[in-house]
């Protein structure tokens, strides 16, 4: 994969993690969508060391969402790190959907029932 096509997907992925934060939550369809895109970047991003570094620097974005969405697709490569974006998001962002999404990512992770890869 070419630095170029990395930086692209890696600003993709931002983007469509920040457009599906910020749905009104009856907005379902269009939702599941952005996920499915979203999650079709991650696997392309995890398939190569250069993928997995870009997509884990996410994990220092100022945006919760991209923050936490960042750190559960880093759990697989980087736990501690990832973990401990993921405990401060759910213990200090109380409000924010974010603050939800990583109380569940932790919960079925540690539950061993996480995974990215369908």
């Amino acid at each position: 994969m070419r630095v170029d096509d990395v930086a692209d997907l890696l600003a993709e992925y931002r983007r469509i993690t920040l457009e599906w934060a910020n749905l009104p939550s009856a907005e379902h369809r269009k939702a599941n969508r952005l996920f499915d895109q979203r999650h079709a970047i991650q696997k392309d991003l995890a398939a190569t060391q250069e993928g997995r570094e870009s997509l884990a620097s996410l994990m220092e974005d100022e945006d919760p969402d991209v923050r936490g969405s960042a750190a559960a697709h880093s759990l697989r490569w980087s736990e501690p790190r990832a973990r401990e974006v993921l405990v401060a998001i759910r213990d200090h962002e109380p409000r924010l959907r974010a603050s939800l999404s990583a109380t569940y990512v932790l919960k079925e992770h540690d539950a061993g029932r996480l995974s990215f890869d369908y």
